[in-house]
């Protein structure tokens, strides 16, 4: 069973006014912070399209974020990458963990034991997809069949197909 987590957290947009300089433009310090940015660019992803100043947070964190991926760590180029690539919050959740995975090992606060385990559980919950898709193909295998023999007024390949079951 796969389960799908949305959070929903409504925020009016006036809160990024605080990001903006006395010409209504992004303050340009906030280019120093690269994580800062990163944030920003996937809050504004959350706009609706009447929220002018998630527009103008968008462009200017696509901006700068782009032109940064020339002089950062091989870390942050891998999240910032994958984050200009695909927001975060559009991605799926397993099939984005993999990516995530690869770019927080390259970190180097990261931490081992939960990274194993992310990486465990990952696997374990991949094999189990794995035999899911295996049985889901096995039984229609076998229904194909058992139509073929039905279809074919082949009532001994049909009864034989009937007993498997």
């Amino acid at each position: 069973m796969v389960y799908i987590h949305v959070i929903f957290l409504l925020v009016e947009a006036d809160v990024f006014n605080k990001f903006m300089d006395h010409q209504g433009k992004f303050d340009e310090s906030l280019i120093t912070n690269l994580q800062g940015l990163l944030s920003l660019y996937e809050a504004a992803h959350f706009r609706v399209h009447v929220e002018e100043i998630l527009e103008e947070a968008l462009k200017f964190t696509t901006t700068y974020l782009d032109s940064s991926l020339t002089h950062v760590s091989n870390y942050m180029f891998g999240k910032v990458s994958k984050a200009l690539e695909m927001p975060v919050h559009k991605t799926l959740i397993r099939l984005g963990s993999i990516n995530f995975l690869s770019i927080y090992q390259q970190d180097e606060s990261h931490d081992d034991i939960l990274l194993n385990f992310a990486k465990l559980d990952f696997n374990l919950l991949q094999k189990m997809y794995k035999k899911e898709l295996s049985d889901i193909t096995s039984v229609r295998m076998y229904v194909v069949g058992c139509d073929v023999a039905l279809e074919s007024r082949d009532t001994s390949t049909f009864i034989d197909c009937c007993k498997r079951s």
